[in-house]
């Protein structure tokens, strides 16, 4: 085998000549990287809404598996999302196969939704996030609940935790001097 069938990685496909890698640099500009998000996508024309995976994303653009894509040229409005990204762009489809998918490239994104794609797309090229601010934690789980004061209310936590140790060791799942020293942090004995 030559060398260059070699780098190609098989000697059925030949190595890409400069022609076919111009080629490749004139339609995507910008690196990919794979990724499972949902896809929920509506046409702008025809208001038709379809939901897909996408399994590739960039800066550019993304691709979308899906059975039905939308015809090639079509506007899209598109939401990406998966576990702990999402953001929201107009896009257009720049390639279609039937029964497989589409390739979208993004035309349109308000301010912070660049920032929502470039922080996932950071974070796929290997990148730790850095932790939520404070505004940002409260705001996505809510205020941190406050901690129950045993002693606030006479009969209150303090007694159920006294009835939970008599439950545990009439089970036996405490011992006679495990339940005394609970009973002693608890400040009853």
């Amino acid at each position: 085998m030559k060398q260059q069938e070699l780098i190609a990685g098989s000697s059925a496909e030949p190595a890409p000549s400069a022609n076919n890698s111009a080629k490749l640099d004139e339609r995507r500009i910008s690196v990919r990287f794979p990724t499972s998000a949902t896809a929920e996508m509506q046409e702008l024309r025809t208001r038709t809404r379809l939901t897909g995976r996408a399994s590739d994303l960039g800066v550019g653009g993304c691709y979308i598996d899906t059975m039905s894509p939308f015809p090639v040229g079509a506007p899209l409005l598109i939401s990406l999302k998966s576990e702990s990204h999402s953001f929201l762009a107009k896009a257009k489809v720049t390639y279609a196969v039937s029964g497989m998918g589409m390739g979208l490239a993004f035309t349109e994104m308000a301010a912070d939704q660049k920032e929502k794609l470039s922080a996932w797309l950071r974070e796929l090229g290997g990148e730790v996030p850095e932790p939520p601010t404070e505004r940002e934690f409260v705001e996505a789980i809510g205020p941190p609940a406050t901690e129950p004061n045993a002693s606030a209310k006479p009969g209150g936590m303090l007694e159920a935790m006294y009835e939970l140790l008599a439950l545990l060791a009439s089970k036996q799942v405490l011992t006679e001097s495990e339940v005394k020293l609970l009973r002693q942090k608890l400040g009853g004995e």
